[in-house]
């Protein structure tokens, strides 16, 4: 049985792709792997990223006694806010993004 090492942040999981090939993947690492490979065969090595988290406090738009977060790691973006959890995006991310477009 032929063993392949992956690194990536997450556990690694196996994809068969339309076009009939299969591949190993740990977020964004990909490894082209023999159809029928299970995940028995791949040894994960865990990587962490070299890019630390940015927090930028955002005054709610509402009520000016709150205060959510935004979270930057790397070109990623997210928040605590109610409404990036129901729509994935919100003003205080748009908020930051011009903010570091100045800096």
């Amino acid at each position: 049985m032929k063993t392949i090492a992956l690194s990536g942040e997450y556990h690694p999981v196996i994809f068969d792709a339309p076009s009939g090939k299969t591949y190993a993947i740990s977020g964004i690492n990909w490894a082209e792997v023999t159809p029928g490979t299970t995940l028995d065969q791949v040894t994960w090595i865990r990587s962490e990223p070299d890019v630390e988290v940015e927090v930028h406090k955002v005054p709610s738009r509402t009520d000016p006694s709150k205060h959510y977060e935004v979270f930057v790691k790397g070109s990623k973006m997210w928040c605590n806010c109610p409404g990036s959890a129901y729509k994935g995006r919100c003003w205080h991310i748009d908020l930051v993004k011009r903010y570091l477009r100045k800096e």
